[in-house]
């Protein structure tokens, strides 16, 4: 009768531990337990966790992202199931801005699969949570917590701009101006003309000085015309 009685308790100790934890079971991502089974918790519970202390390794995952969350329900309740944030110490996870997902449960038990956006911010201790509300059962839940960590997003290194940079650049730079410059005549009053144009004094050969001589050549025999037609009309006839 003594043994029977003992069986007895056993029994109903395991029926209870496992009515308090085995509601939800979340798969991904990994939860703060080390393992999946939820704990049951009440609303107005100091620990919102349900006195699951937080572990060293955080998740690390990208502030702003959208991550997978997969859990199952192993008992049917009627009610609804949320993923909420914490942006450190597990505070803060029933603000309407913490409420990451809503999503009523329509189905008597099976797998869920759900994405989820995380918060564009970067945090060090801040937590994500599941929770299972069962509206037969007011004022009782059945929590899962996640830590995690966000850290910004990163993206390509932009290129260098503006002056200054590498040898390299300057030395293009100094090139190209000493090239203007050697496409350029300095005369002796200061002003500058681009090669190819009428030279001044002494400025040797080239297409300036052949075109010069050419007009010159132009000029001399008209100006010989005019010089002898002004001697004709002066000189009387007869």
């Amino acid at each position: 009768m003594f043994i029977r009685g003992k069986f007895l308790l056993a029994t109903l100790v395991l029926f209870l531990a496992v009515e308090s934890q085995a509601h939800i079971r979340l798969n991904t991502p990994r939860p703060r337990t080390g393992t999946t089974d939820g704990t049951k918790s009440n609303s107005g519970d100091q620990d919102p966790c349900g006195g699951v202390a937080r572990g060293a390794n955080p998740l690390q995952l990208t502030a702003g992202s959208t991550i997978n969350f997969t859990w199952d329900e192993t008992i049917n309740h009627p009610g609804r199931f949320l993923v909420q944030f914490s942006l450190q110490n597990d505070q803060g996870f029933s603000l309407a801005q913490n409420e990451l997902l809503r999503k009523e449960d329509t189905q008597n038990r099976g797998s869920h699969n759900e994405s989820v956006r995380l918060p564009n911010v970067t945090c060090d201790r801040c937590t994500l949570r599941l929770v299972q509300v069962m509206s037969d059962q007011p004022g009782q839940l059945y929590v899962q917590c996640v830590d995690i960590r966000l850290v910004a997003a990163t993206g390509p290194t932009p290129p260098p701009t503006g002056g200054g940079g590498g040898d390299g650049g300057g030395q293009s730079s100094q090139g190209s101006q000493e090239a203007q410059k050697d496409n350029k005549v300095e005369m002796p009053s200061g002003c500058l003309f681009a090669s190819g144009m009428i030279k001044g004094p002494g400025s040797g050969s080239g297409p300036g000085a052949s075109g010069g001589l050419a007009l010159i050549s132009l000029l001399m025999p008209l100006g010989l015309l005019l010089f002898m037609r002004r001697r004709l009309l002066k000189t009387p006839i007869g």
